[in-house]
């Protein structure tokens, strides 16, 4: 059991601003404004300290750490996120961002794992960060290399977007004897500037390591288990 100020937790908790019962009761002010921003107002911890809070408002910043706020009317839990070194920071629209740009009073939605140390504020060591005021979109400019995580989504200077969304490893195993070499290979989903609906395309170290589609050209540079590069022409 985890005692928060007058708050006890006791395994899985969750809080979010659903008005099942159809009344406001001026509860929802700061529902209301996260609403604005896109983002809900939910706090869920489950009984192995994973966090997933939405919608908190940010108080103040100290160094690496992110002091924010959640509140139902009266009732109000404070959290101080830690943004360590892999941390994964992104804006509204998915684009990465800096803990430089978030700002007090911005609105935010943050996971990772509960600090057991601290009763309040509520510690959290992020896992990633999301800055629902942050409106402005990374763009990417074309012919240059771009290297991807899994469910990165890149979007370049014309509307191009391009996701990552699987990274098979089909390479025969140390030791073993195999009929082929296999390869790595990446699922990419096209969306925006002409692909509606989208499309996927499929680039390996071995087959298919360059594809002309919809007007561009998408070509492998290089491939990990974790990590793929690839470079984006227009043509």
């Amino acid at each position: 059991m985890l005692i928060l100020g007058s708050v006890a937790f006791f395994g899985y908790v969750s809080a979010d601003n659903s008005n099942r019962g159809g009344e406001d009761n001026g509860k929802g002010v700061q529902a209301e404004e996260a609403h604005q921003k896109g983002s809900t107002l939910e706090v869920h911890i489950s009984n192995k300290g994973k966090v997933n809070v939405q919608g908190a408002k940010v108080t103040s910043i100290s160094g690496n750490t992110i002091n924010a706020s959640t509140s139902w009317g009266s009732v109000g839990l404070s959290w101080a996120v830690n943004v360590l070194s892999d941390t994964r920071l992104v804006r509204r629209f998915g684009g990465t961002a800096t803990i430089s740009e978030i700002s007090v009073g911005d609105f935010i939605g943050f996971q990772g794992n509960l600090v057991t140390t601290s009763a309040s504020p509520i510690v959290v060591n992020a896992t990633k960060v999301k800055d629902w005021s942050i409106q402005k979109k990374d763009t990417t400019e074309f012919n240059k290399t771009v290297t991807f995580k899994l469910n990165d989504k890149i979007t370049f200077s014309d509307g191009l977007s391009v996701v990552l969304k699987e990274i098979n490893d089909s390479r025969c195993k140390e030791g073993l004897q195999c009929i082929s070499m296999g390869e790595i290979s990446a699922v990419f989903a096209l969306s925006g500037s002409g692909f509606n609906p989208s499309k996927e395309i499929r680039l390996g170290t071995l087959n298919n390591k360059s594809i002309s589609l919809g007007g561009y050209t998408f070509s492998l540079k290089d491939a990990t288990k974790t990590n793929v590069t690839v470079r984006v022409v227009k043509n």
